[in-house]
This record gives C-alpha cells, structure tokens and sequence, in this order.
C-alpha cells in the first residue's frame, strides 16, 4: 500500500512539473496509476518448497530438509497418528497398571 501511495505522488509531481500554464495535459487519476501498480501476493501454493532444518534425536549437528508444503503437512498428520496411537496402546500390554 505504500508502495502506490509513492508511485501515485510520484505520478502526480512528474505530470505537474511536465505541465506549463497554457498546455492540457492527459490527467492522472489514483485509480489508473494504482491498478497498475498493486497486485496482491499470491497465496500459499501445498506445491512450494520449504526447508526447515531438523536435528535427528541424540544428534549435534542440524540439516536441512526440503519438501513441500503438501509433504509437510502429510508428515504432521502421521506423525499427530503416531503419537495419539500410542497414547491410545499406553497400558493395554498384559499386566500393564496404567498411572496418571
């Protein structure tokens, strides 16, 4: 937004400054220099690439792991399953005493 607010002051200086008293320039409107100048950002696409660095466990050193957002997300739900599954098996072996 600030962006068009420069571009249109800028516009509207350039076109006055190029003006001399007697001649008729094309105007200027905000309208037409701002639907040039501002797109809006694109949003998120599951096909970009992100990279996050990890450490394994019991390691010292961190690497980078690359994937996409739709692979992420996949990861997070399993790991989410893993996690809930063995939750749910906690105390069920024979002989198990469940404590909370």
């Amino acid at each position: 937004m600030m962006f068009a607010a420069v571009l249109l002051m800028t516009a509207l200086a350039t076109t006055a400054l190029a003006t001399t008293p007697g001649s008729n320039p094309d105007p200027v409107t905000p309208a037409t220099v701002s639907a040039v100048a501002v797109k809006p950002p694109p949003k998120d696409s599951p096909q970009d690439v992100v990279c996050q660095e990890e450490q394994e466990t019991g390691g010292l050193f961190f690497h980078k792991v690359c994937a996409t957002r739709e692979v992420w997300d996949a990861r997070r739900r399993q790991d989410l399953d893993d996690l809930n599954h063995q939750r749910d098996q906690a105390g069920k072996a024979p002989g198990a005493v469940m404590r909370y």
